[in-house]
């Protein structure tokens, strides 16, 4: 039987500090931050909205279509989105007051959050007049457009450093194909980045083993973007798998399976993650509840994230003259004295005559099965014990 338990006391055992996987912090109690640097945020689509508006805002072309022309062709203002209304909506995603606990939720860095204060102290400043045109046309609204312009182009660059820091994580453990490194160049590029060596990796042969990835590393050092090394990668990887599926941005049987495949057995501490992998292979084998199963990994996914940490498992068995503990990993499992262990003393005092009973029983000899009395004792022994 194994039991997993997250609210045990430490007297005369380990720092619970070895438990931990992420170094996560959180403002207010509600926000997500992965390992550094920073991945997966917690609402990508308000990210993705806000940049929108900002585009809009910053474009002098879109802007006039839209507000001056009211050409409202364009998908996201179909029905005619006031000035007003967008500034409104920025403030809802982006927090021009308080910027800085919107990181890990739709900001990434500290860059963007200086950049937001400074949007929010112009967007104050713009009259907003009788009619769209002529709001647009204020030299407030001109001062709007070139804020909007630096935190545009800050957001997109730093949604292309994500992806870059991602990939050095999968180089890291070997979990990326070099066919998809100049695509992923291409993508920088296309974000804002831009150095020598991007410019080659994002044209360089796909087919050639040797090349595509020697080119990328040259990039991701113009980028001053280093390969982690191994725990901070694993970190890094799991953690972005786990918010966006948690955000709906990743297919939880996905990420579920990619974990079985590709990060089981790399985390010492690996019991939370063998309940998405027994979700996975349950999925698997029982079609008719593929709903039921990826909301429980999502559900999964959220009790890590909000944890911040992996769990280490204990698992009991009761064993003739030994310790019935087993601190469990991939690699085994290895006997934890009971009185040294991370749990109530009486808890301690209970395992201990659980474990006491098997001693005796084996002892005894008896006619039931592992040698007690009968089934029943047996069968109430195991109870117990779980």
């Amino acid at each position: 039987m194994t039991a997993n338990r997250d609210d045990v006391g430490t007297p005369g055992g380990g720092s619970r500090s070895e438990a931990r996987l992420f170094e996560v912090g959180r403002t207010g109690g509600h926000n997500w931050r992965s390992p550094v640097p920073l991945l997966a945020v917690r609402f990508p689509s308000m990210r993705a909205e806000a940049l929108a508006f900002l585009d809009v805002i910053s474009d002098p072309a879109q802007t006039s279509r839209t507000w001056i022309e009211h050409d409202l062709s364009d998908g996201m203002f179909k029905g005619g989105w006031l000035p007003a209304h967008v500034l409104s909506h920025l403030d809802d995603c982006l927090d021009f007051e308080d910027p800085e606990q919107m990181v890990g939720l739709t900001l990434r860095s500290e860059e963007e959050t200086v950049l937001v204060g400074a949007l929010g102290r112009v967007v104050d400043s713009v009259p907003i007049q009788s009619n769209d045109s002529a709001t647009v046309s204020t030299q407030e609204w001109r001062d709007l457009c070139s804020c909007a312009y630096d935190l545009a182009c800050a957001m997109k660059a730093g949604d292309g450093r994500a992806l870059l820091h991602r990939a050095a994580a999968q180089l890291t453990l070997d979990q990326i194909d070099s066919d998809h490194l100049p695509e992923l160049a291409t993508d920088a590029l296309v974000n804002g980045l831009d150095t020598p060596y991007l410019r080659e990796a994002a044209g360089a042969r796909p087919h050639d083993r040797r090349e595509p990835k020697f080119l990328f590393d040259r990039a991701l050092d113009e980028l001053r973007i280093e390969r982690p090394e191994r725990t901070r990668a694993i970190e890094t990887l799991l953690w972005d798998a786990l918010v966006e599926t948690a955000t709906g941005v990743r297919s939880p049987v996905d990420t579920a399976h990619w974990i079985w495949r590709k990060m089981y057995g790399l985390v010492e501490h690996d019991g939370d993650l063998r309940v998405l992998i027994g979700l996975a292979s349950e999925h698997d084998d029982h079609p008719s509840a593929h709903q039921e199963i990826s909301d429980a990994i999502v559900d999964a996914a959220n009790e890590i994230l909000g944890r911040g940490f992996l769990r280490r498992w204990l698992g009991i068995q009761a064993r003739l003259s030994e310790s019935p503990l087993a601190l469990t990993s991939s690699e085994g499992g290895h006997r934890v004295d009971v009185g040294s262990s991370e749990v109530t003393e009486d808890l301690k005092e209970r395992i201990l005559a659980w474990a006491g009973r098997f001693d005796e029983a084996q002892r005894r000899h008896g006619q039931g099965p592992s040698n007690f009395e009968s089934i029943k004792v047996a069968e109430e022994f195991v109870a117990e014990g779980e």
